[in-house]
């Protein structure tokens, strides 16, 4: 298992505590987007002629990636408009490969999407041979994308 840390840009009513601990609901790609790194940084204005308005504080945030897994990058089919669905862009053991290799993949230019591929059984592929008997030929791994918000902590906000 391996431990990445960074943190999510998102206001806090994304937030909520069940248990003692805190539970992330984003509400789109942008907010549910770790950007890795150690420590989150503060908060600046979004810009000049916002009436200073700033953006949402950093929160830092963990998360495991077990032993056998991996991040897929997904990528947009359709760049324009993003509904044709998406496909995969590259694999990665290493999360901030994964998130420099996402840059463009999403509809308009955006970040595409970083998900956990997790092994969640096999599939026999077999063959019936001349003598009627059903032979192995391979067993292929079967694999689930997870949610990377699912997975996340918040060491600065649980107890």
């Amino acid at each position: 298992m391996k431990t990445f840390r960074g943190h999510v840009q998102a206001p806090e009513y994304m937030f909520s505590t069940e248990d003692g601990k805190t539970v992330f609901r984003p509400i789109n790609d942008h907010y549910a987007t770790v950007r890795p790194g150690d420590a989150a940084p503060r908060s600046t204005p979004f810009g000049t002629g916002l009436a200073g308005l700033r953006s949402p504080d950093p929160v830092s945030v963990e998360f495991d990636r077990n032993d056998g897994e991996f991040f897929q990058v997904r990528e947009e089919i359709d760049k324009s408009e993003g509904r044709m669905g998406t496909k995969p862009a590259g694999n990665f053991l290493d999360y901030a490969a994964a998130y420099t290799a996402a840059a463009g993949k999403n509809a308009q230019g955006g970040r595409g999407a970083i998900v956990i591929m997790s092994p969640s059984g096999h599939d026999d592929i077999t063959a019936v041979d001349a003598n009627g008997e059903t032979v192995l030929i391979e067993p292929r791994t079967r694999w689930s994308g997870i949610d990377l918000s699912s997975r996340l902590r918040f060491p600065d906000r649980d107890a």
